[in-house]
């Protein structure tokens, strides 16, 4: 580190010249990062002792256990569009067997202007009571 005897009155360049040795102290501990970097790397001995020796079938054998694991993982969940509410879903059927001149487009109208919930009309067809012939 790098002390200078140099006081400066003025508060702004004070801050400045903190900033300024702020700068050469992260550029020196870079520095110091890369040669150990350049270290390893030259000298064999650093590196090799951390290396271990797997047949290739053990490395196969590895990638295709990881391939299954991500697509398992990937795969696995629901798919589509998450459900909607239970309430939801109680205030269609009850607005539909109450009301069984309301089409699906009175209830979804319904639900937007008392609760401002909006679904979509084939949505609340799908949960609404089926009328009998």
């Amino acid at each position: 580190m790098v002390q200078s005897d140099v006081r400066i009155a003025d508060p702004r360049a004070s801050a400045a010249a903190r900033r300024m040795q702020a700068q050469i102290e992260t550029t020196a501990a870079e520095t110091q990062g890369s040669a150990a970097l350049v270290d390893a790397v030259m000298n064999p001995r650093a590196w090799t002792s951390e290396l271990i020796l797997v047949r290739p079938e053990t490395v196969i054998r590895w990638r295709k256990g990881k391939f299954r694991e991500f697509w398992s993982r990937m795969s696995s969940g629901r798919l589509g569009r998450p459900p909607i509410p239970g309430e939801h879903i109680d205030f269609i059927r009850q607005i539909s067997s109450n009301h069984p001149e309301y089409g699906k487009d009175r209830i979804a109208l319904e639900l937007e202007v008392k609760f401002g919930i909006r679904h979509a009309c084939s949505t609340i067809r799908r949960y609404m009571v089926k009328k009998r012939a």
